[in-house]
């Protein structure tokens, strides 16, 4: 019922953003900082550490991060060609931005000293809606070019099963390099 009204939709989409980063601070602050943060959990962050695959991930999400800016900021000056603007115009739609709130976050659009062209970032946004908007959409897309597992699919992997425990070790030891292919299946492929 609640899916069948824009309005539904919009706090639905917010929830599920909300949601995810609750996930990720409670699964950070009772598993990782806590005695309990397992082997698996040990061996995948050194693996990914050392490897170079998190320090590169993180660079490629603040590439990607830097690179939307500069798009989205360059639409505050240049005129999308039709095509554009209907692969924008669904972009727009698909996170609950409309015409009116894209005008006024355009208006927030500026040049930022040492970075080349005009930059649309959501920290230059004073209102707070359109700002977490705009937020939540650039860490969507964001997360379609770079992979990452959400903490929902991390979830599903291991089987809902508790860190530290004899069979959350064991799960969490043969799941720990499962979730990139699960990742693809849940985000790409849906």
């Amino acid at each position: 019922r609640i899916a069948s009204s824009k309005e539904g939709r919009e706090w639905m989409l917010g929830q599920g953003a909300a949601m995810q980063a609750f996930l990720t601070a409670y699964s950070k602050t009772t598993v990782m900082d806590s005695g309990i943060y397992s082997f698996a959990g040990k061996a995948a962050d050194a693996t990914f550490k050392y490897s170079g695959l998190d320090f590169s991930t993180q660079v490629s999400q603040m590439a990607m991060h830097d690179v939307m800016q500069q798009i989205l900021g360059d639409m505050s000056v240049n005129k999308l060609t039709p095509h554009e603007k209907i692969e924008f115009d669904n972009w727009r739609n698909h996170f609950g931005i409309t015409e009116s709130e894209w005008a006024s976050m355009l208006k927030t659009a500026q040049v930022v000293p040492g970075l080349p062209g005009v930059r649309l970032a959501p920290d230059l946004i004073p209102d707070a809606a359109l700002r977490q908007k705009l937020s939540v959409a650039m860490h969507e897309t964001v997360g379609y070019g770079v992979l990452e597992p959400s903490e929902s699919t991390k979830a599903h992997l291991t089987f809902y099963t508790k860190a530290g425990t004899k069979n959350g070790e064991v799960i969490r030891s043969i799941a720990q390099y499962k979730s990139y292919p699960m990742t693809v299946m849940t985000k790409v492929l849906s």
